[in-house]
């Protein structure tokens, strides 16, 4: 044991002292290098815990039980190829990203589900992270470069974990990163009635400022978030580049 962790043990023996003597019982304490194997779930919000029915593609998920009144969930803030967008897919890049998932959250996985902030979008789907063992699957994804960071205010949490793992993907050329067969249109960009111009106000998480709608692809993909409105965009201190 090194010198730090006698003093910091010898304190802690000291507060176990303090506590017994006093007859206080309601104190908790945690050791310092206790601290990097506490959950990687961080938040004030209700998280769930819930096992895995199926997967259906590289961003959405059934389990067993509802949450929230629903068994369907998107996993939060990311984004992956398309299997079937109206009667269109990205191939094999949604179904190589389906079979990450796969491989992550296997059927019968225990997890704990992290809804964001707005938790049930249009389609009735669950919105949230979901943790596995301490992993943060959602963020996983982007890391291996099966998914791109797609961070809709006021959905920010885990943020910079997103878009540094972006930043990694891109680096080593993982998945849809793959410089000798890249993935010719993000799968937000797929969507897109016109890609030129965006139906989103779009910023750089790193300068905090946005651009005009038909500059949007000037943001890297590692810093781009996403406003539904201007008023949204200024209000989480966002300005005009």
């Amino acid at each position: 044991m090194t010198k730090a962790k006698r003093l910091a043990y010898a304190l802690f023996i000291g507060a176990l002292l303090l506590v017994s003597s006093t007859g206080c019982s309601s104190l908790s304490f945690s050791l310092p290098w206790e601290k990097e194997q506490q959950s990687a779930v961080q938040t004030d919000r209700q998280t769930y815990e819930a096992v895995v029915a199926k997967v259906v593609d590289g961003d959405t998920i059934h389990i067993e039980q509802p949450v929230m009144g629903t068994k369907k969930i998107r996993l939060l803030s990311i984004d992956t190829p398309e299997k079937n967008y109206n009667g269109k897919s990205q191939g094999k890049y949604a179904e190589q990203a389906t079979e990450a998932l796969k491989e992550l959250l296997p059927s019968g996985t225990s997890i704990i589900v992290e809804p964001g902030e707005d938790p049930i979008d249009s389609y009735g789907r669950l919105l949230a992270h979901i943790h596995k063992e301490g992993m943060n699957v959602n963020e996983e994804m982007v890391r291996l470069g099966w998914a791109v960071p797609f961070l809709i205010y006021p959905n920010f949490s885990y943020a910079d974990s997103y878009l540094a793992a972006a930043t990694t993907a891109k680096t080593q050329g993982a998945g849809i990163w793959n410089p000798k067969e890249p993935i010719k249109l993000l799968p937000y960009e797929f969507r897109m009635k016109n890609p030129e111009i965006s139906n989103k106000i779009v910023g750089s998480y790193k300068t905090k400022r946005y651009v005009p709608k038909n500059q949007w692809r000037s943001v890297p993909v590692e810093e781009r978030v996403f406003f539904f409105t201007l008023k949204d965009a200024e209000k989480a201190g966002f300005r005009k580049q």
